[in-house]
């Protein structure tokens, strides 16, 4: 018996590091497209993107004006004579090329696999983390993956949640933990959905008083003895 029969395991940040795909993509794209990119036009990218990401999250967009918005307005600064649906698609692409994953992520779920239920459930593209996920060492030992583009909803909303439970039959919260490195989407969304949470915090950074998870580990290793406690 463990402590919990599944877990929810957001993928970005997480267990994958994102933050090395995007900018390994980012540049590669631009190259297949004769444009030598550097830091400054990587970084005001991220800009753009982080501000486009938390406007859906919280629905004042949808999910095609953030694909339009997110390359368009970045093509728009720079004068890049580049049409932002057909980059975005090349982007989502080059996303998948190399395996990188957050340090601990591997061991970790090898050794909670033989014991729960692991499902990935992230707020993304399905073209871009079906592919990150299964081309990725971590494969083996997850269970399901919960997109938040076939779920139609992003996390934090509870409509994320209802559809990966019914997806992979989960019948309630109980024995259920949603692990992430996010407070607004993993930490207030699964709390909105009556789950355990735990906060994954490498970085330690201050935690809110009005948002307060369960657990809190540094690294992904600490999350053993947390399920795996009787």
């Amino acid at each position: 018996m463990t402590r919990y029969h599944t877990l929810l395991i957001d993928a970005d940040g997480t267990l994958l590091d994102f933050e090395r795909s995007e900018e390994n993509s980012f540049y590669h794209t631009l190259k297949a497209h004769g444009i030598q990119a550097d830091e400054t036009h990587f970084h005001r990218y991220r800009q753009i993107n982080s501000a486009c990401w938390k406007a859906l999250e919280e629905k004042r967009i949808t999910r095609a004006e953030l694909v339009t918005r997110r390359f368009g307005d970045f093509f728009g600064e720079y004068g890049f004579p580049l049409e932002p649906e057909a980059f975005n698609l090349e982007f989502l692409d080059n996303l998948a090329i190399g395996d990188y994953l957050i340090e601990g992520a591997e061991q970790t779920l090898a050794q909670l696999a033989p014991h729960c239920r692991i499902i990935v459930a992230t707020n993304g593209f399905s073209r871009a983390q079906t592919r990150r996920i299964h081309g990725s060492r971590i494969a083996p030992y997850v269970h399901g993956l919960a997109i938040s583009e076939e779920a139609g909803a992003e996390k934090p909303d509870p409509a994320f949640f209802r559809y990966t439970f019914q997806k992979y039959g989960v019948e309630g919260p109980q024995g259920v933990l949603m692990v992430g490195d996010s407070l607004s989407a993993d930490i207030a969304g699964g709390q909105a959905a009556g789950l355990d949470t735990c906060w994954f915090n490498p970085g330690r950074k201050e935690q809110p008083d009005h948002l307060v998870p369960r657990y809190r580990i540094s690294s992904l290793e600490q999350l053993i003895p947390i399920v795996m406690e009787k």
